[in-house]
């Protein structure tokens, strides 16, 4: 709940409430990640996903941020490893307020001194940055700052770009049942969560304008997550992983499921023999304009990342170390 709403003696329940002015559909009852992640990810690397079988209808509109979960096999990590223990695995504002609370004060655990004003960096009052020189301030953030600060930082100064200019780039999701999974936009939908806990009073920060898709495509995950800056080598090592699953299960091939894994490596890691899960033929220059590589030796030497040992892998993605040191 926002500061402003505290102070007029404004509760949760009438700020969810006030959600049925705007005719929002409530998400099934039982929204949990775990139960999410049993519908979705049954069919995670999914036949549709190659590129010629991926040109699905488009559309855009504005759809409540409470009613969309994360995609929990998504390359890209968001969320650091040491915060995720705090959520309780649902979307509603308030769970949602209470991890960016323990955020916070894990970070203040990190810094060793004061709070992080999140707010004023909200408020514009620390960065001034123009959207595209967005993607460029969020590599900065990395230099002298811990990976939990960091991590918070890169949503807050896009959460500060977004109140300033609007969000230009929506989303994308993916319908299940009356939840969507986000496919592209993890961290633009953090944001739009974060201006609502500050400035919840913005109604421009109940829903996110996303687009909604046929069906997940790994391809057009692996083409967004390319072409940023900050994807580290464990993410790029994931995304490999899901590019193999997906040509093999083209084939015929099955896959366990990313919610059976009691650790997320294993998942990726179901691919990680170059002998039993080779590159087919034919399929080697998909994979390197996939994952933008230049050669097949980079493609092995991320695939040997998904042995590294399960803490190694934790802190080497929680603290962005470089493939060339792994």
């Amino acid at each position: 709940m926002s500061k402003r709403r505290r102070e007029r003696g404004e509760s949760d329940d009438d700020l969810l409430g006030s959600l049925s002015q705007n005719e929002v559909t409530s998400p099934d009852e039982d929204s949990s990640l775990t139960s999410f992640a049993n519908a979705a990810y049954g069919s995670r690397v999914a036949s549709d996903l190659f590129p010629e079988m991926s040109r699905g209808r488009i559309k855009v509109q504005l759809l409540p941020v409470d009613q969309i979960f994360p995609d929990f096999a998504q390359p890209r990590r968001a969320l650091p490893s040491s915060i995720r223990k705090y959520w309780n695995g649902n979307i509603d504002f308030e769970s949602m307020a209470y991890l960016f609370e323990m955020w916070l004060k894990e970070v203040q655990i990190e810094r060793k001194s004061k709070p992080l004003d999140v707010y004023s960096y909200l408020l514009g009052d620390i960065t001034e940055r123009a959207p595209a020189q967005l993607e460029e301030s969020i590599g900065q953030v990395q230099s002298g700052v811990g990976a939990i600060e960091s991590a918070l930082l890169k949503v807050a100064i896009l959460a500060a770009s977004i109140r300033r200019d609007g969000l230009t780039n929506p989303i994308t999701v993916v319908q299940h049942g009356q939840v969507y999974m986000v496919e592209t936009g993890e961290r633009r939908w953090l944001a739009y969560h974060l201006l609502h806990l500050y400035f919840g009073e913005e109604t421009d920060w109940f829903k996110i304008p996303a687009r909604l898709m046929d069906s997940l495509s790994i391809w057009r995950q692996a083409s967004e997550n390319n072409v940023r800056a900050d994807l580290n080598a464990v993410a790029r090592a994931r995304q490999l992983g899901l590019v193999i699953m997906a040509i093999y299960q083209e084939q015929g091939a099955k896959f366990r499921p990313f919610e059976i894994f009691k650790n997320e490596q294993a998942f990726y890691a179901q691919v990680a023999d170059p002998i039993q899960y080779k590159i087919p033929y034919g399929k080697g220059e998909l994979v390197l304009n996939a994952m933008g590589f230049e050669n097949k030796s980079t493609v092995k030497r991320y695939r040997d990342l998904l042995a590294l040992p399960p803490e190694v892998w934790t802190r080497a993605d929680d603290y962005n170390v470089p493939e060339s040191i792994l």
